[in-house]
């Protein structure tokens, strides 16, 4: 026999009376709780953001309303357990009614958390980020957070640990591909013999046409800077060998692409190469030719022209990009 809306509704109270006593009593039963209130709110962003433009967001000031590409919702996700795990471990279970007291409660603890525990000021602002993307607030509805400088910047440095998993020969082999191609992890995963345009360009400079496994799928035509021409015919060899096939594959002469390779480090030197073989000299370029940096590394010049040619190499939308992530490669300053 089909239920009454007043046994419909009696049942449904039943139903919150003893979802409110679990999350008095369980850990766990706090944290579903939590996530799923953010998870089904990212949900939503994600739905809103389809078709918008995350650069015109970003100038309008409402980007923080809305998600615009699966990996920002992914990323979210990500955020929004790991402070869902701090919630159900530090509340009671009285104070997480709504998204409200989620937010107002816990938000300025966990990122207090975090500083404790030296998470980077860039780690941090984007956590803030993501949070407020769940509960629809600019980053500035947080606490502040220490100011983010190049100089603390710990991606694309250095070597990272998880390389050392990976056996000397592979790590060396792929340390030369990724200074000589910028190419992301996934790029190379993907990259096919027949992508290289087996012409020189009037530049003097070979190309690799990149349209597989690229970040946000764009294509980009990406320049071979080999440290010397043995490299440089070795690198081609591999390409010409492949044909239609995948390069990377262990075959003629080439390895695996590793699992756990971390190619960031990698990048910043390619990043070097490109701007080192374009930049013009700055005694001779005009006012709006140079970017002035500023900051800690006030009173360094760059070439605007040899930045925006790192940035396409690299697959970047933004100039900006380069001035801060690999700066330091071309100053020498950190």
């Amino acid at each position: 026999m089909a239920k009454s809306k007043k046994e419909k509704r009696l049942a449904q109270k039943q139903k919150k009376k003893e979802q409110k006593a679990q999350l008095l009593e369980d850990k766990e039963a706090r944290f579903k709780y939590v996530y799923n209130i953010g998870y089904q709110r990212a949900k939503i962003k994600f739905q809103e953001g389809i078709g918008k433009n995350r650069h015109i967001g970003k100038i309008i000031g409402d980007n923080y309303k809305y998600i615009t590409s699966k990996k920002t919702y992914n990323d979210v996700k990500a955020v929004w357990r790991r402070f869902s795990q701090f919630v159900a471990e530090h509340s009671d279970g009285t104070d997480i009614n709504n998204i409200d007291d989620i937010i107002d409660n816990y938000a300025n603890r966990y990122l207090d958390w975090c500083i404790n525990n030296n998470l980077s000021a860039y780690t941090l602002t984007t956590y803030k980020a993501h949070l407020g993307k769940v509960y629809e607030v600019p980053t500035t509805y947080f606490r502040e957070t220490p100011q983010r400088r190049r100089a603390d910047i710990k991606r694309s440095r250095n070597d990272v640990k998880s390389d050392n998993r990976v056996g000397k020969e592979r790590r060396e082999f792929f340390d030369t591909i990724g200074k000589a191609t910028g190419m992301r992890r996934k790029e190379m995963i993907q990259v096919r013999g027949i992508d290289l345009i087996p012409k020189k360009a009037k530049n003097g400079l070979y190309y690799i046409h990149l349209t597989r496994g690229t970040k946000g799928g764009k294509e980009r035509y990406l320049p071979i800077m080999a440290k010397n021409d043995l490299e440089l015919e070795q690198i081609l060899s591999y390409f010409k060998q492949a044909g239609d096939k995948r390069v990377f594959t262990g075959k003629n002469g080439t390895f695996k692409v590793p699992s756990v390779y971390d190619e960031h480090n990698n990048r910043s030197d390619y990043a070097k190469r490109v701007y080192d073989y374009y930049e013009r000299d700055l005694n001779t370029l005009k006012h709006n030719e140079i970017t002035f940096l500023r900051k800690e590394l006030a009173g360094c010049k760059l070439d605007k022209y040899a930045e925006k040619k790192v940035c396409q190499a690299l697959g970047h939308e933004r100039a900006s990009e380069f001035r801060k992530s690999y700066a330091h490669k071309i100053n020498n300053l950190f």
